[in-house]
């Protein structure tokens, strides 16, 4: 039996600092809703947790375990939420696990002006500039270019099945059992 992974199969997470991008992101998600993809997740659009911002993040993480995290870096917004979330997925789940699913969407972010966590894991996370003005540069046709490959990624996950990998886990975002903690 075959099995193929679709466009619709796909969890992205959209994150960015500040409440001055939601509604860039917004566009970003309907934008892809438009290609396919279905479960294109924003934090701020889920309901909140009574426990607090940092446990809806986690519960947001083990629910969904998204297939790609998106993060949207800008110039002239405060970090301090973004180097949580990232701090806290690599966390979470591991640097290595976490490898193929971050990404990093900037429009002229100034790297070398942020801190050293973020420095070293730009060579090891895909980051490429976005220019909206221009059609093949928008952030929702780059996402989909990654989505795809992701799509492609895990389809080669399930057919080779080195470790006994069931279709059903990876569906289910169930990843416990794929990437083990040390």
């Amino acid at each position: 039996m075959s099995f193929l992974f679709k466009r619709e199969d796909i969890c992205i997470l959209l994150l960015a600092a500040g409440a001055d991008n939601l509604p860039y992101r917004r566009t970003v998600k309907e934008e892809l809703t438009k290609y396919g993809y279905s479960n294109v997740i924003i934090m701020e659009d889920l309901p909140e947790d009574d426990k607090g911002i940092c446990f809806k993040f986690e519960g947001i993480l083990d629910k969904y375990d998204p297939h790609l995290i998106i993060t949207f870096f800008h110039n002239e917004v405060k970090r301090d939420s973004i180097l949580f979330e990232l701090g806290f997925i690599c966390g979470k789940s591991g640097i290595e696990f976490n490898l193929k699913r971050l990404k990093f969407l900037h429009n002229g972010f100034k790297f070398d002006e942020t801190t050293p966590y973020i420095r070293e894991l730009l060579p090891f996370i895909s980051n490429v500039q976005y220019d909206e003005s221009n059609e093949y540069e928008k952030s929702s046709k780059l996402i989909n270019v990654w989505a795809k490959n992701r799509c492609k990624e895990l389809q080669e996950l399930y057919l080779s099945n080195p470790l006994g990998y069931n279709i059903q886990s990876i569906l289910n975002k169930n990843y416990s059992s794929q990437h083990p903690k040390k």
